[in-house]
């Protein structure tokens, strides 16, 4: 399978090699979904229309036609992912964490260091030396450093030091920053894909709004073309003497309505359309038409155990409070360590010592290395209120997150349920809705029938008429909602960028 990637490089004034690069890979679309459509009177559908889970596909090269080019779902998204500043400070973000870790593992590294020094006196010849280091920590909290100072005149002496903390400061408190900073990686990573996250469901919602406005402003001139055709109707019916004034008033401000009702539409349009290209990213006088038939697709959900394990595994803010309270232990662990006493071995070697004189060629006079020196230092704190302090408000912290955690689990457990129910209702609501608006068409038919033998006045055409049209728009919602719905609850089980087939390089 090809893949479409988005890769952002960032230069640091380090020639053209890039520090660190993030990218989103996008595969191909693997398939269409089931469409289920509305009456054709009322929305236009289109069987090869893809569905939220499917794959992002290549922007499409259409001819412009007045009204812009088509723009897909999956299009905006690739659009917003290319354009939106969100996703570009999410790189960047990424950039700085990864060079945060590479800190985090140096620490552990050896160090090299190149000292120079210069000395002048008065009538002496200036002294120059040159010393370089050594050093290295170790996750027992040993030390070692190995220096070499050399004056150029042929002096010079080579020295080892070794330190071990012995209490403060001993063992598995050594390794306390490095177990951060891998946990801050994974906090960095869970920001980043929320953040793209975060960008794909806003494109997506703003993509279904402007198609439920669309909808919407279709059902408002359909129903403004058939008023304005019955209020012409009902005008000459009057000036022939076969409708009362009153009916006619009743049918002229029916018409009023509906334009007025019309104009908000649109106006609505415009302003949803405005910002849905704030979301992509481009041009605010960008032109794109959008598909406005609405694909659903055949929901399959797991079963709501199934859900909820899976928000524990996947759900960002879940996954962050766990590493939180890993980092609060630690954060004890370390306070701890602060309350013990100070004891310390150091051993000092002087490896060798060479003296020379100044002049060409060096003339080396005496070699000699001393013995090695082993010293304990200890230190007892008396009284520290500070550190006692400390500890006491870590294993505070520690027992807050533990209950944060605790009721972040039943909060998750209770989204999940209420955001799975909601799917099922909207599922329900769907078919009730499509039986209504047929319903509400039929009934509409008879009254109009009714009117023309006078078995009806104006007032309950004008009744009817508005529940078909409210009836169309709340089967428009519905279908929207369904697909809102389904996305919100993803984005709990934390599987939005999954279902739409993207895949983060971190």
């Amino acid at each position: 399978m090809s893949q479409h990637r988005i890769v952002f490089f960032t230069l640091l004034g380090l020639g053209t090699v890039p520090l660190a690069s993030a990218s989103v890979v996008l595969p191909e679309p693997a398939g269409t979904m089931m469409n289920s459509s509305l009456p054709a009177d009322i929305i236009p559908v289109s069987m090869d229309d893809t569905s939220h889970h499917s794959s992002l596909m290549e922007l499409p090269s259409m001819e412009e036609s007045s009204t812009g080019k088509y723009l897909s779902v999956n299009d905006a998204i690739l659009l917003a992912l290319r354009n939106n500043p969100n996703v570009f400070s999410a790189q960047l973000t990424r950039i700085m964490d990864k060079y945060n870790l590479e800190i985090a593992h140096n620490a552990f590294q050896p160090h090299y260091s190149l000292n120079f020094n210069q000395t002048y006196q008065n009538n002496q010849r200036s002294i120059y030396e040159v010393s370089p280091t050594v050093s290295l920590d170790t996750t027992m909290g040993t030390s070692f450093s190995v220096n070499n100072t050399n004056d150029m005149s042929g002096d010079q002496q080579t020295n080892l030091n070794v330190s071990q903390h012995l209490l403060k400061g001993f063992g598995a408190v050594n390794n306390v920053n490095y177990l951060n900073a891998l946990d801050n990686e994974k906090t960095a990573k869970l920001s980043y894909q929320s953040s793209i996250t975060n960008v794909v469901m806003s494109v997506v919602t703003d993509y279904r709004s402007l198609v439920s406005a669309e909808l919407n402003l279709i059902i408002d001139q359909k129903n403004l073309k058939a008023t304005q055709k019955a209020t012409e109707d009902d005008a000459l019916r009057f000036k022939a003497g076969k409708l009362a004034k009153s009916e006619l008033i009743q049918q002229q401000a029916t018409l009023a309505s509906a334009k007025l009702s019309y104009q908000s539409q649109l106006n609505s349009v415009q302003t949803t359309y405005q910002s849905f290209l704030s979301q992509l990213g481009v041009s605010p006088w960008a032109q794109f038409t959008v598909d406005k038939s609405v694909s659903l697709p055949e929901v399959k959900l797991p079963s709501l155990e199934q859900c909820i394990q899976l928000a524990f595994k996947n759900n960002v803010d879940y996954q962050r409070e766990v590493i939180e309270l890993e980092e609060t232990r630690r954060s004890v662990l370390t306070a701890k360590n602060n309350m013990k006493w100070t004891l310390d071995a150091n051993l000092q070697q002087e490896l060798e010592t060479t003296e020379g004189t100044s002049g060409s060629p060096v003339v080396v006079s005496d070699v000699s290395a001393s013995d090695p020196v082993l010293s304990l230092s200890m230190s007892i704190p008396i009284d520290n209120l500070q550190d006692q302090s400390s500890l006491i408000q870590a294993k505070i912290a520690y027992r807050e997150a533990k209950e944060n955690l605790e009721q972040s689990k039943r909060d998750l457990m209770i989204q999940v349920q209420k955001q799975y129910q909601a799917v099922l209702y909207d599922q329900q609501q769907i078919p009730i809705g499509e039986q209504s608006v047929k319903l509400e068409k039929m009934s509409l038919e008879n009254v109009q029938l009714k009117f023309k033998f006078g078995k009806a006045t104006a007032l309950d055409v004008s009744t009817i008429q508005t529940s078909y049209v409210e009836s169309q728009s709340s089967l428009v919602s519905y279908r929207i909602s369904l697909l809102n719905d389904l996305m919100e609850l993803d984005n709990t089980l934390g599987r939005v960028l999954n279902q739409w087939g993207i895949s983060l390089r971190y």
